[in-house]
């Protein structure tokens, strides 16, 4: 047995010396770990049991509300008669609002003391009352000012709980974040043991920054994710940073797609800056399942909208199906902590609020997704549907020629989406939909067809602008200038012979030098200009009757 001397120099038994140690730790200035270890030590059989509901009361205070349970249920079958312990305990479960514990509770203390002599003790139970009785009664305890630091001690340790849950990575191992500023070099090293409660509050509070490895050993997990980056040339500063109104635009569209996605196929998303240069969408399931599962379903979910990119690129963590070796697998730091190279805090979006009780408030709000969804939109992941926009999809039934040109080149197609979103866009993107689409056969039509979902869509604004294209499409490197890529590698290959010009119509199939027809002049000048005008009107009043 563990004994030791007090500093009278008595012999002290191993729990005299383990609550030593209990008393001599002041709130709020401790490792809750190390008060978790004292209880797991502690022998309540040969407690007094004052003293026990002392221990109970000191765990609860300090965040270990599980553990003040399981004391007080200890107390109430070792010491039946210490009314006191049924009180706390009951105090304790009407706070929580955990009915079943509750009534339960109660019918054990009444089979104890009988019914009248329960209800002397502890007050009439919510069994006979109205079933608002409980939270009435809960609530008039919480008035009680003696309670707030038991309130905000009980929710944050809920709200940890809740963040663990939700951010669940390899159960034996994780890593810790680090940073040398004057070599400018930053990165990860593993910690290998669990991951405890007081180390997701030393992250929170920004002490620490963690991250997480997505896969156990059973090549199994309970979390997906999603990287959104700035491309390396863009991160190095070789190109210098981007017009932050093309970064907003080119992230804005790439979300909504994914979020859009995700509703289709009912997965949960939470979407997070991360405090560096780019996002992290998180995909919790409840329960967990195979890495290769889980990738085929994120592809899925990003698979018509990753190509084409010009300042974001994805990656799908985990990276792999399966462990190599005695590897650990894909790393990703922990939401709302501090990244230790940027000085920035993330945050996730869509919480109402960039500060801490706001975004821990939110994950109490997210549902997992049920595991068996993954697997089945995995099964069907190889076969399924690109999913498409509506109007996207009625505009390439009726302009096929449309659709490919937006397959072809993602910069028309990201703005040509807008448009057909019912979105205005600026004079630029203006100036490079009409002086390129212009120049097909249908390009009238087309163009009156994508402006006037948009508010300000005029139509002699529109005819005016048609009327004033000339010469040949616009350029890739004009249109690249326009939109604000600079002097971007193009995406696009055409085999083109050396000084050939470079546009987006070479994506059709049907393009040659010869299918240029702008219109000349402002009036009509020939009966297909005529025709043309007739299809846009009739097309105009058609939205407009649907």
């Amino acid at each position: 047995m563990l004994t030791a001397k007090d500093d009278a120099g008595n012999t002290l038994s191993s729990n005299q010396f383990l609550m030593a140690r209990l008393r001599r730790i002041r709130p709020g200035a401790v490792d809750v770990a190390e008060i978790a270890e004292i209880l797991d030590a502690l022998d309540a059989s040969a407690i007094a049991p004052g003293d026990i509901l002392d221990i109970a009361r000191s765990a609860i205070m300090h965040g270990l509300v599980e553990k003040g349970l399981d004391l007080l249920r200890k107390l109430n079958l070792l010491h039946p008669e210490y009314e006191e312990g049924w009180k706390e305990h009951v105090r304790v479960l009407e706070f929580l609002q955990r009915m079943p514990e509750l009534l339960s509770l109660r019918v054990q203390a009444e089979s104890v003391m009988g019914r009248e002599r329960a209800e002397a003790v502890l007050g009439r139970s919510p069994i006979y009352e109205e079933s608002s009785g409980i939270a009435a009664h809960a609530g008039s305890r919480e008035e009680d000012p003696s309670l707030a630091p038991f309130r905000g001690r009980v929710r944050r340790a809920e709200d940890l709980r809740c963040f663990a849950a939700i951010f669940k990575g390899r159960s034996d191992c994780f890593a810790r974040q680090w940073v040398d500023r004057k070599k400018g070099a930053q990165g990860y090293v593993p910690e290998r043991r669990p991951m405890t409660i007081s180390d997701i509050e030393d992250h929170l509070s920004g002490r620490c920054t963690y991250g997480i490895y997505l896969m156990e050993k059973d090549n199994n997990v309970s979390l997906g994710v999603i990287d959104i980056d700035l491309v390396k040339r863009y991160r190095s500063g070789d190109r210098g940073r981007p017009p932050a109104g093309d970064l907003k635009r080119e992230i804005s569209f790439l979300i909504r797609h994914i979020y859009r996605n995700a509703e289709k196929h009912r997965i949960t998303l939470i979407a997070e800056f991360s405090g560096g240069k780019g996002y992290h969408l998180w995909f919790p399931v409840d329960a967990p399942v195979p890495a290769s599962a889980m990738r085929k379903a994120l592809a899925l979910l990003i698979r018509d909208a990753a190509s084409g990119l010009v300042f974001f690129q994805l990656e799908i963590f985990p990276k792999q199906d399966r462990l190599a070796g005695k590897g650990l697998g894909n790393l990703v730091k922990l939401p709302l902590g501090i990244h230790r190279g940027s000085g920035k805090r993330s945050y996730l979006l869509g919480a109402g609020g960039k500060d801490e009780p706001s975004q821990l408030a939110f994950l109490h709000s997210i549902v997992p997704t049920p595991a068996e969804r993954i697997l089945e939109i995995a099964e069907r992941a190889d076969t399924a549907e690109i999913v498409q926009h509506p109007a996207t999809r009625r505009a390439s039934r009726k302009f096929p020629v449309l659709e490919q040109l937006i397959q072809g080149c993602f910069l028309i197609g990201r703005v040509v989406r807008e448009l057909l979103h019912g979105r205005s866009i600026s004079e630029r993107e203006r100036r490079v939909v009409i002086w390129t689409i212009a120049h097909l056969k249908e390009g009238r039509e087309i163009i009156h067809h994508l402006f006037s979902n948009t508010p300000d869509y005029s139509r002699p604004l529109l005819d005016y602008e048609l009327s004033q294209v000339r010469g040949t499409p616009l350029g890739c490197k004009k249109i690249h200038g326009l939109l604000g890529q600079g002097d971007v590698v193009l995406p696009c290959t055409f085999q083109l012979k050396k000084g050939e010009y470079r546009h987006p119509l070479l994506h059709l199939d049907e393009w040659t030098s010869d299918d240029r027809h702008p219109p000349k002049a402002e009036r009509i000048v020939n009966l297909q200009d005529a025709i043309s005008n007739l299809k846009a009107a009739i097309s105009a009043v058609e939205r407009y009757l649907a």
